[in-house]
């Protein structure tokens, strides 16, 4: 994980801020209120107890249940990663889902990161 920095995405005043680690803050919607902004979107890396446990599909649903697109799929050193893009507040709403994760995995670290949205999805995929 060395050389991510960690962030939380808000929604203030129905626009979106990002509060990196440290207390550093930036707009992913430029100022523009989230009702009318283009998507926004993070990138998500999960470790732990997180493969072999339905973590990927518990990601998926609740990806799907916030309207969200996008994918996630398990990486070789054992961790788990979503890429979401969508409204600001259903992003902080899956982020705080994966950071619970489903009943069997054990989350250890949460790493979420603001990234350009690509507009490149329709739906949300398990990426195998």
């Amino acid at each position: 994980m060395t050389g991510q920095m960690t962030a939380s995405i808000l929604v203030r005043n129905s626009e979106l801020d990002v509060i990196w680690a440290g207390g550093r803050q930036s707009h992913i919607s430029r100022g523009v209120p989230c009702s009318m902004a283009m998507k926004a979107a993070v990138h998500v890396v999960v470790s732990g107890r997180v493969q072999g446990v339905g973590y990927r599909y518990f990601a998926r649903q609740k990806a799907l249940e916030h309207n969200l697109v996008g994918t996630v799929r398990n990486m070789p050193d054992g961790c788990v990663e979503v890429r979401a893009e969508g409204a600001g507040g259903a992003l902080e709403s899956l982020i705080a889902e994966l950071r619970r994760g489903p009943v069997l995995s054990r989350v250890l670290e949460c790493t979420a990161n603001p990234v350009p949205p690509t507009g490149g999805y329709s739906t949300f995929a398990i990426v195998h």
